[in-house]
């Protein structure tokens, strides 16, 4: 019976370990991400979701240029909070 009592308190311990990393990881993921002192990178991978030849096409035809209107969109956002 003592034996019993011991390895569940070992698991309820454990069990306590787990959510305060997983809790940890919840708080510094939300708080790192939110941080407007720090700029947020941000990278675009074009990946052919469904292996069409119109979709690499697609694909292949893309440039820099082509996402200019994302850089005027978050730049114009930035102007609204005084960030640089």
């Amino acid at each position: 019976m003592a034996a019993g009592g011991f390895f569940k308190k070992i698991r309820i311990l454990f069990l306590l370990f787990v959510l305060i990393l997983v809790a940890g990881d919840y708080w510094l993921t939300k708080y790192r991400s939110t941080d407007w002192n720090n700029s947020l990178r941000i990278v675009i991978y074009p990946i052919n979701g469904d292996g069409s030849a119109a979709a690499d096409q697609y694909i292949e035809q893309l440039t820099e240029d082509t996402f200019d209107p994302v850089d005027t969109y978050l730049a114009n956002e930035a102007a609204d909070y005084d960030v640089p």
